[in-house]
């Protein structure tokens, strides 16, 4: 198939596979007889499939699976597996078939083959490796001394820094890490995981779960969508990589000078922070996740993205301040109301008019990020708010602006993207707990905040920067109290 050949494999290997619920012989070979070969391949989007060679133990050779009887018999079983490659375990789950083609959702790969009788996987620990976030992480263990004849590296190991949960044990660990290149190459380089170990055991969706949250945790901490490598689990005496399906990310690693934090500045709280983290995402639910829906490397049309994040907006508004009523405009509904005579017309006006005493989306929109401090102008962030409420209905009804071409449309549409989506950045690291000060270093004080300044320019929030004012002309920005690591 055409999508096989192009494919960029996380895993493509040989192995035997039999149902994992079969008897094993106490004798080398490891697998019963019915073993079928195949191959296994895992996409970098978590895609699974196993091609097999022939069928499993008890099935037809047509495989007539067309009943929705012998679907769900197939997708309640598992499959175990022996890669060819040092004889590595394979556990595959949540399964559909077709043909000798099988999909799963979930599959574990252990650094050796799964022994004895088969039982449902519970974890004591997840591993996030943090490669990729080394310049978040700042610190460095690893010096180099360089001479004309003799040249030295010196290491001194981090002491592993733990934050108690609630639900467990976080545990930042730092270690060094070699590649061997060649026969006389190392390349050696600072390395470093996160681990969560659980005070119960957790199953695999939990574990799967659990290291979204990180990623989540990450984004917002690094704003960027650089994706974190699979998890590492422990199951009894396995470790194990989970796979399991995600969207791919193309973003580059963060740079320091890009993130609005670093982990010297939060190592005090930062097991706070995933607390809060945690609490947060379960409080406000959409009003989170429509924005992270937003980061995760999937492509959204212009408008959809627009709606997503302004959508979020109003539901992060209702969440943190209920559902509210405007006294003035109450009383005046209730002034409205009593004029009426008709009973069942002063009861349809009481219906229709009962919505109006609420916050609309532009109130909505202007109380959340006047809140943030970031120096707009009140009106302007007023007009700002206004046309985004304006263009959500437009969106939401389907109608079109006549006015312009859909080009320039999308084309204004485009720039409140770019303005909403750092404010609704800083929201999200506000409520978790970052200090609101830093919040708005990254967002509009830091030399490096001037594409976050064109956008909020652009968006008509701030006026342009004067490309003749010289740096050392403009008046000093005051101080935060979390001045980041150089």
């Amino acid at each position: 198939m055409a999508d096989d050949q192009s494919a960029d494999w996380a895993v493509q290997e040989r192995g035997h596979f039999w149902w994992a619920d079969e008897v094993l012989p106490e004798r080398y070979p490891n697998r019963p007889a019915s073993a079928v070969t195949g191959e296994l391949k895992i996409t970098r989007e978590g895609r699974i499939t196993l091609d097999l060679d022939g069928v499993l133990a008890g099935q037809d050779q047509l495989l007539p699976v067309n009943t929705r009887e012998e679907f769900d018999a197939i997708r309640a079983r598992c499959i175990r597996g022996v890669l060819r490659s040092r004889g590595r375990g394979v556990l595959l789950f949540d399964l559909a078939q077709t043909g000798t083609r099988v999909a799963a959702t979930q599959c574990l790969i252990s650094d050796q083959p799964f022994a004895g009788g088969f039982e449902k996987p519970v974890f004591s620990q997840i591993d996030a490796d943090l490669k990729g976030f080394e310049q978040w992480l700042w610190e460095r263990a690893l010096t180099f001394k360089y001479g004309k004849v003799v040249s030295t590296a010196k290491y001194r190991k981090p002491k592993p820094i733990v934050y108690r949960l609630q639900r467990g044990r976080l545990t930042l660990e730092q270690y060094l890490r070699g590649r061997s290149e060649g026969l006389s190459d190392i390349t050696w380089s600072e390395a470093a995981f996160l681990r969560f170990e659980p005070d119960e055991a957790i199953g695999l969706e939990a574990a799967v779960e659990w290291h979204r949250w990180f990623q989540d945790l990450m984004i917002l901490l690094t704003d960027s969508d650089y994706r974190l490598e699979w998890p590492e689990v422990r199951w009894g005496e396995h470790y194990c990589t989970l796979y399991f399906s995600w969207l791919a990310s193309r973003a580059e690693r963060p740079r320091i000078h890009e993130c609005p934090t670093n982990f010297p500045q939060i190592r005090d709280i930062f097991g706070a922070l995933f607390e809060k983290w945690l609490s947060v995402r379960e409080t406000y639910g959409p009003g989170i996740y429509l924005y992270l829906g937003t980061r995760r490397g999937m492509q959204l049309y212009t408008e959809n993205q627009f709606t997503t994040l302004v959508s979020g907006l109003e539901g992060f508004h209702r969440t943190k301040y209920g559902v509210g009523k405007l006294e003035s405009v109450v009383k005046k509904v209730e002034r409205i109301v009593n004029q009426i005579t008709a009973k069942k017309d002063k009861k349809w006006a009481e219906s229709q008019l009962s919505y109006s005493t609420s916050p609309n989306l532009e109130a909505r929109i202007f109380e959340l990020v006047e809140g943030l401090a970031l120096g707009f102008d009140k009106t302007r962030l007023r007009t700002f708010a206004k046309s985004c409420a304006t263009l959500r209905n437009l969106l939401l009804h389907g109608e079109s602006d006549r006015t312009t071409t859909y080009t320039e449309f999308t084309t204004s549409v485009q720039k409140k993207n770019n303005a909403l989506r750092p404010l609704c950045h800083s929201l999200a690291l506000v409520e978790i707990g970052l200090d609101p000060a830093m919040v708005r270093a990254w967002a509009v004080e830091k030399p490096q905040a001037y594409l976050r300044k064109w956008y909020f320019a652009e968006a008509g929030l701030i006026d342009h920067a004067n490309p003749n004012d010289r740096p050392e002309d403009r008046a000093p920005t005051a101080k935060t109290s979390n001045t980041p690591v150089p």
